[in-house]
């Protein structure tokens, strides 16, 4: 009886380290906050960075059209400290290029009590002056909308579809493929250190998706990607084997909205460059294939209806 017993709460006691293991770790203030937050007001964007070496950065841009540069109008960098059980956040101000900002003068020591702080939003409360709402910058979660609008109901929604509209497979593939080439980018790249040099990402992306019906990109996800490519740095792009995961992180910003309907990402013209010359061939270059493009469209139009012409004629001389 007594060997039953003790068994009995040997195997409760293991129970309950097994699910105290399993229990999910809640992450800290500061592993909440280190990333990247984005604030909007007008035209202007403020990105305020948290790095784990206890290090953060905040620059402030100007919105240009997708085919002009979004010019970085200031640029702060300095050490934080957080005091966790006051949710306060004091940063100090090490170097700074945002000329006749008091708040962000150099040496100056600045805090802000965390009013809200969750996944994807963050509200400050400075010393003085209004509160300050962010957003987190990630394509990390992008990707978890993705998969949380593109559930498996929705896959089977679109196999639903594909059997509607293509007989064969080779009919399926065809009727599902459309290839939209957007306006070309240009973007100041952030700074990993404060004394390095301006480095402009200049890119075209072409987007391919399974929907014929879709056309166009809205301006939003424009707006969304463009603002994704502004949070690069040169060590980001530099390399070409990075752009696989570019291409991720540009079809977790873009299937949320599309609802899974992009396939792929095909980035074939890009260039990396701190030098505006540069930007202006590739910006003229890629208006001159846009040129030779639409020269090639109307072209396979206008034989098109000369054949159809010719194919009338035969018919009314029968």
């Amino acid at each position: 009886m007594i060997k039953s017993t003790f068994f009995k709460i040997l195997v409760l006691f293991l129970i309950i380290i097994a699910a105290s293991g399993c229990k999910k770790k809640e992450p800290t203030i500061k592993e909440q906050l280190i990333g990247s937050w984005q604030a909007k007001k007008k035209n202007i964007y403020m990105t305020l960075s948290f790095h784990a070496n206890d290090t953060w950065a905040y620059d402030k841009r100007a919105e240009g059209r997708f085919s002009k540069i979004m010019e970085k109008l200031d640029e702060t960098v300095g050490d934080w400290e957080l005091d966790e059980k006051k949710k306060q956040i004091k940063l100090t101000v090490t170097e700074t290029k945002a000329e006749g900002a008091i708040e962000w003068e150099k040496g100056k020591k600045v805090t802000f009590q965390i009013i809200e702080l969750t996944k994807d939003k963050l509200k400050l409360k400075p010393e003085s002056g209004e509160n300050r709402e962010y957003e987190r910058m990630s394509g990390g979660t992008a990707k978890e909308g993705e998969k949380k609008e593109g559930g498996e109901a929705e896959k089977k929604e679109e196999k639903k579809e594909e059997k509607k509209e293509g007989g064969g497979e080779g009919e399926k593939k065809e009727a599902k493929s459309i290839t939209i080439k957007l306006k070309p980018m240009v973007v100041n790249l952030r700074k990993d250190k404060f004394e390095v040099k301006n480095q402009f990402l200049c890119v075209a992306p072409i987007v391919i998706l399974n929907d014929p019906k879709i056309t166009e990109i809205h301006p939003n996800i424009l707006e969304s990607m463009l603002l994704y490519f502004t949070s690069l740095t040169y060590n980001d792009v530099k390399y070409f084997n990075n752009l696989k995961k570019i291409k991720e992180e540009i079809l977790g910003i873009m299937n949320p909205y599309l609802k899974g309907k992009v396939v792929d990402i095909d980035i074939k013209s890009i260039l990396v460059t701190g030098n505006k010359k540069s930007i202006e061939n590739f910006l003229a270059q890629q208006e001159e294939e846009k040129k030779e493009e639409k020269g090639e469209g109307e072209g396979e139009k206008k034989e098109g209806k000369e054949k159809e012409g010719k194919e009338e004629k035969k018919k009314s001389a029968h």
